[in-house]
């Protein structure tokens, strides 16, 4: 409980502010990280699709995934089991076994995205998205959770996890991000297709500000804040996309 008055400080008995209750909740690393894979909402948005993923983000904040419908129940349990594995610490030894982990979590989620829409189709564009932004949430994550950075990568650049630190870890980050690049790459070049026009919207919009932290990321150090995408960003990437829904439609 945080009490506050005209001048900031907390001995004082005369209080000039109610009283303002500050709910803690506790750190989980690999569901933070899960949860960074969700794509934004529309605006406005896609009422019944938001209620479904808002229901899948409610379970699995407060682990009642039985709750949830039997379709989702079962995307649940992949993704939480993923944020389990990252919480565990358990190093990752092998760049094939982090995009396993992908597949398992975030790519669970691009299916979920998709069901929620109810757009089967769209799920492998899905997938891909989540699965390339979980590999840029890594390159931010690496110096604070050095487990998650492969151990066959660590090697190849000559590097321990305790040597992750700006700019040693650029080459290695760099590789990271290629594949997320290639990632969305692939699924383009396999002609997917998404037929719900409010779930194209979402997952272009998904796409592009990865497309654009994944450049802004390129050699420079991710631990800085300035290296996040800021709010012009995001306003500029909002301009083109709405600039390519007109020249469509």
């Amino acid at each position: 409980m945080i009490l506050a008055n005209s001048r900031g400080r907390h001995n004082n008995p005369t209080l000039r502010m109610p009283f303002r209750v500050v709910q803690q909740r506790r750190y989980d690393a690999g569901m933070d990280l899960m949860s960074d894979q969700f794509p934004a909402p529309n605006c406005p948005p896609s009422s019944t699709a938001e209620q479904k993923l808002e229901a899948l983000r409610a379970a699995l904040a407060t682990c009642n995934i039985p709750a949830l419908e039997p379709a989702q129940q079962a995307l649940a349990e992949r993704i939480n089991q993923a944020a389990r594995k990252i919480n565990s610490g358990m190093k990752i030894q092998r760049t094939s076994e982090l995009m396993s982990l992908a597949q398992f979590g975030p790519a669970s989620i691009g299916t979920a995205v998709a069901l929620a829409f109810d757009d089967k189709k769209s799920a492998p564009i899905a997938q891909a998205t989540c699965v390339a932004r979980f590999l840029v949430e890594v390159v931010f994550a690496g110096a604070r959770s050095p487990s998650l950075i492969p151990g066959d990568l660590l090697k190849e650049h000559g590097l321990s996890r305790a040597e992750i630190s700006w700019p040693s870890s650029a080459p290695i980050y760099s590789d990271l991000l290629s594949r997320a690049t290639d990632t969305i790459a692939r699924a383009d070049d396999a002609g997917g297709q998404v037929n719900s026009p409010p779930l194209q919207k979402l997952l272009a919009k998904h796409r592009m500000l990865t497309l654009r932290q994944i450049a802004k990321l390129r050699s420079r150090d991710p631990s800085l804040a300035r290296t996040r995408l800021t709010t012009f960003d995001k306003f500029v990437i909002e301009i083109k996309l709405l600039l390519r829904i007109q020249v469509a439609s």
